[in-house]
């Protein structure tokens, strides 16, 4: 038998500060979608001063964004003055991303991928070659679909 008290389990796995909530909020509002599926922001140190958060804060609520269905590549920009860098944080319902993250001094698992950007301004070749992906994703998806149809 353990013996735990439930309650507090319970505050440290889901209870969050509100200034978290409200960037959440924020970012949800603000995100961009490219016409093939990636969704992005860049947050500025200015954001995170305006929340009241670190850089750390975005990363940690990227898999709260996993159930838009526009989106299956979706990746939070998160520019870090302390450690004199940009953290991106990448996740996917499908593409392989850990490829491109290894391009941009990053890493990580095939749908869950982070890198590190010198500034905020070089993440748009990353958007870029992800949303590339993306369009090749979808592409093969549709034709397998298309092939499935011409089976029956």
């Amino acid at each position: 038998e353990y013996k735990f008290d439930i309650s507090k389990l319970y505050e440290k796995l889901y209870l969050r500060p509100i200034k978290e909530v409200r960037l959440e909020g924020y970012i949800a509002n603000n995100l961009t979608i490219t016409n093939n599926g990636v969704g992005y922001i860049k947050i500025t140190d200015n954001l995170l001063q305006r929340f009241k958060t670190d850089a750390a804060a975005p990363g940690n609520m990227i898999g709260n964004f996993n159930y838009i269905d526009e989106v299956i590549v979706w990746l939070f920009i998160t520019e870090d003055v302390k450690n004199a860098n940009v953290r991106v944080s990448i996740r996917s319902r499908g593409p392989i991303i850990n490829t491109v993250a290894e391009k941009y001094n990053g890493g990580g698992h095939k749908y869950a991928s982070g890198a590190r950007l010198k500034q905020l301004d070089d993440a748009d070749a990353l958007i870029m070659e992800l949303d590339k992906v993306c369009e090749k994703y979808n592409k093969e998806l549709k034709e397998k679909k298309e092939d499935c149809k011409d089976e029956n």
